[in-house]
């Protein structure tokens, strides 16, 4: 057997001499035998030189391993850096012998043209050169040949079971226009995986809760540089969704668990819906874990029941933490919630909050949705508060109907309609307190249009809000309060985003000292202009900053997601530009400008920020979850 071609070249030593590879396997090596004393010395030295190696830490190993092959060709993006990253893989020590350089060699020679091949590359040619003088420690350059990137030459897209009939005519199209991978496009092993993926989960999201795959192949010509594909997909029956089938529940009626159904017996089969409803359910105090599916039956595919396993949550629940934020300072704050009042599905939560400006403490009374989706609530509070020398003491009772159109995990409108009538004293410490006794209501719609809720890189976010409310019953007690919010995002990239968001409010009325404070502006602070204390932007009176009757506010910000890290953090950059006034021409735009980090929380992504406020000229710390709305 002839010996290895790298074995000759390591032991021939001759730099410009290069090793060539195809994707065949190396051959094997025939080593010469050595005589018996040098056999002996050879084992004693080993033994010494293995004691040794494990006697020293793991990282001291590590920093003395060096990479064996740094890439040597320019390759078009992304094929460059997956052929780097294959190649990162592959270290070598400097105690290595030529067996172990050949081992690494076949190994990143076999990374490689499996990286090639999954970008459709087949027919690459690879060449190692050995490097005289060692770049960035490896030992090797590749240098790659791609050759003919394979294309899609044909597609054969087969749709059976009732897709394939003539009332889905529309749909089958759809799916075969909207397929990832079409003909003339390169072939790419990660796209056709995703285009199966993607076109059995579309078929699978309406109707056809069954369908199925049932062949798959790639038929790939490397001479021709042609990929043949072909995709077969059972739909099954067209499924219809029937009567609701529930385990678990001891304490409470089904007709709770009905009030939150989408579903009408005899609907179509709708995926999303399910979610939905299933999402509901697992966010209300009643139940702590929901399994919701469909009982698949090809033969009764009319009104398959719908199943529900569900496990009860406690019905009483104490809390208690400790915390500190940016605005307010440190906190404490005790909660509890009862999710069974008098043998009712009624919640009842209650809490207290102490912080460095204040406390407050509240309790609300929350009833089960309507049929149609309706959420009803009545609630107290009672708050005392100072913050920038403005003292308020006030309490409040009030009544207020929710609902949410729309998927709770995409675009959806909230809507609520507020009856609110609260008592306010609030005081400057150089002017005499005010007294108020208003009866409000309050008008609020949102509209969240993002491609992820707690994420967002994509979409908006758009909120307004109308208050009318009176303080007496002369006119000029009455006043009108309009605000509304937007927050853009725009993706940069592959995982950078650009936050632009706009604040506008006004409140028409002749006077300031008859309307509560909460319904008056006041600005500054983390998620507001950033580099000015909570608040601190406002209306300047009797040694206090009070709120003024207009807000204006504007903020561009622009996160960096890292790579490392599993793209968990992130850099962002900022500047706010804002301020609250007794007109719109008194306002004087704050400016803050910084720099931040962020983590990804479940919540949503946790924000510290340091800011340089321009108007003081002060920088401040800032710390907040960074979520939109």
């Amino acid at each position: 057997m002839e010996p290895s071609p790298i074995l000759g070249l390591l032991r021939s030593n001759q730099g410009a001499q290069s090793i060539a590879h195809s994707s065949a396997p190396f051959a094997s090596i025939r080593r010469p035998t050595r005589c018996r004393l040098w056999l002996i010395v050879y084992r004693r030295l080993s033994a010494v030189f293995l004691a040794i190696h494990l006697a020293c830490p793991a990282p001291a190993r590590a920093q003395d391993t060096q990479p064996i092959v740094a890439p040597g060709t320019t390759l078009p993006a992304p094929l460059a850096g997956l052929v780097a990253d294959a190649l990162k893989r592959f270290t070598i020590g400097p105690e290595a012998d030529e067996a172990d350089e050949e081992r690494e060699l076949r190994r990143a020679e076999r990374a490689v043209l499996e990286v090639l091949a999954t970008e459709g590359y087949f027919e690459p040619a690879l060449r190692f050169d050995p490097l005289a003088e060692r770049e960035a420690g490896a030992r090797y350059r590749l240098v790659v040949e791609p050759g003919r990137r394979t294309q899609v030459a044909s597609l054969d897209l087969k749709l059976t079971g009732a897709i394939a009939e003539p009332r889905f005519q529309d749909r089958a199209a759809a799916l075969r226009t909207e397929w990832l991978l079409p003909v003339g496009f390169p072939f790419r092993s990660p796209l056709w995986e995703a285009a199966k993926a993607q076109t059995l989960a579309a078929i699978q999201a309406r109707d056809f809760a069954g369908a199925r795959l049932v062949d798959s192949t790639a038929t790939v010509k490397a001479n021709e540089a042609t990929a043949a594909l072909l995709l077969e997909i059972d739909s099954g029956p067209a499924y219809t969704v029937g009567e609701l089938q529930i385990s678990g529940l001891e304490r409470y009626d089904p007709k709770l668990v009905q009030r939150y159904n989408p579903f009408r017996v005899g609907e179509p089969y709708d995926r999303e819906k399910l979610i939905e409803f299933q999402q509901a359910l697992e966010e209300t105090p009643y139940f702590s874990s929901v399994l919701a599916s469909l009982q698949l039956d090809p033969a009764r595919p009319d009104n398959a029941p719908l199943r529900l396993a569900l496990r009860e949550s406690r019905t009483k629940r104490f809390s208690a933490g400790v915390g500190v934020a940016s605005n307010t300072g440190a906190h404490v704050e005790l909660a509890y919630r009862q999710s069974l009042i008098f043998g009712h599905p009624y919640s009842l939560q209650t809490g207290a909050r102490l912080d460095q400006s204040g406390g407050f403490g509240y309790v609300d009374l929350l009833l089960p949705p309507k049929p149609n989706g309706a959420r009803d609530s009545i609630g107290a509070l009672i708050e005392d508060s100072d913050i920038e020398e403005l003292r308020v003491k006030r309490w409040s009772v009030g009544a207020t109907r929710a609902q949410i159109r729309g998927a709770r995990t995409a675009r959806h409108i909230e809507t609520k309609i507020g009856v609110n009538f609260e008592h306010e004293e609030r005081k400057t410490p150089l002017e005499p307190a005010i007294t108020l006794n208003t009866l409000s209501t309050t008008y609020t719609w949102i509209r969240r249009a993002v491609d992820e809720i707690t994420h967002p890189r994509r979409g908006n976010v758009i909120e307004a809000e109308g208050t009318v409310g009176a303080s007496g019953t002369s006119l000029d007690k009455l006043f009108v309060r309009g605000y509304g919010r937007i927050s853009q995002y725009v993706p940069i990239g592959p995982r950078d985003v650009l936050i632009l968001r706009g604040e506008l409010g006004s409140v028409e009325v002749d006077t300031a000292d008859v309307v509560p404070t909460r319904f008056l502006f006041r600005t500054g602070g983390s998620t507001t202009v950033r580099g000015y204390e909570f608040e601190s932007l406002g209306v300047k009176r009797g040694g206090a900053t009070v709120g003024g009757r207009a807000l204006a506010l504007a903020s561009a910000e622009y996160v960096h997601w890292l790579e490392r890290w599993s793209g968990n953090w992130g850099i962002a950059g900022f500047v706010d530009v804002g301020d609250a006034g007794d007109s719109f021409k008194a306002l004087d735009p704050a400016v803050g400008v910084g720099l931040g980090v962020r983590w990804r929380t479940v919540a949503g992504p946790l924000a510290v920020d340091v800011a340089y406020g321009e108007r003081e000229k002060n920088i401040r710390l800032h710390f907040s979850v960074a979520i939109a709305f």
